[in-house]
């Protein structure tokens, strides 16, 4: 009876272990995620301010992303997402097929956090109708914060998104966000206007056929 008992706790204490070692690893993910963008950000912006600052100082469109340095570091780095006060600000990356870029970080290197991008051949300068697509982090991170946009009150305060490329800056505002079934993505009837700007993420955990859209039109 003892033995077994102290099988059971013993058993116990492995599992929560397990348990806090893979949060452990998630969380030095997360960390690393946040720090590496923020470090890729920096060296890019021709001014070295942080996007913080260009925020509260209000001068958002004069944000200056250098290019060259972005596709130093990988030539599949095609331009940037900002959406002001929601934490999406990262490189957009297409890479040479589809999905590529779903577990890979924007090194190229295997990551589960993977990256936000678009379809192969996407022009992010000139297409009408662009695309993106991001994880939806526990962490709010990547597209983790999309779900907020659900809530009127919320999108409403952040209408603003800018899709930097080598050839300029787009801006955006807010059109529509819903969620969906993965087969009604693109049946919405934003899907078949110009000048709109749809990123998109799971609507739960791993496997789910749910989809968060959230779409902006071109200003």
């Amino acid at each position: 009876m003892k033995l077994a008992k102290w099988l059971g706790n013993s058993a116990l204490v492995i599992l929560l272990s397990g348990f806090l070692f893979l949060g452990g690893r998630e969380t030095a993910g997360y960390m690393r995620l946040e720090k590496e963008t923020d470090a890729l950000r920096q060296e890019a912006q021709a001014d070295g301010k942080s996007g913080e600052t260009e925020e509260s100082s209000g001068q958002s469109r004069k944000r200056q992303l250098d290019f060259q340095t972005l596709k130093a570091v990988n030539p599949d780095i095609r331009g940037w997402i900002w959406l002001p006060g929601t934490g999406v600000d990262y490189p957009v990356l297409i890479g040479r097929k589809e999905g590529m870029y779903l577990k890979r970080n924007f090194k190229g290197e295997a990551d589960p956090l993977g990256s936000v991008f678009s379809y192969v051949g996407t022009d992010l300068s000139a297409d009408s109708r662009v695309c993106l697509f991001g994880h939806n982090l526990i962490s709010g991170q990547m597209f983790g914060s999309l779900k907020k946009f659900l809530d009127q009150t919320f999108a409403e305060e952040h209408r603003e998104a800018f899709l930097y490329t080598p050839g300029g800056c787009r801006e955006y505002q807010f059109l529509s966000a819903v969620s969906c079934r993965m087969e009604e993505v693109f049946q919405q009837k934003e899907a078949h206007m110009e000048k709109v700007l749809s990123l998109i993420t799971c609507g739960g955990g791993e496997g789910t056929v749910w989809r968060t859209v959230v779409n902006f039109i071109e200003i």
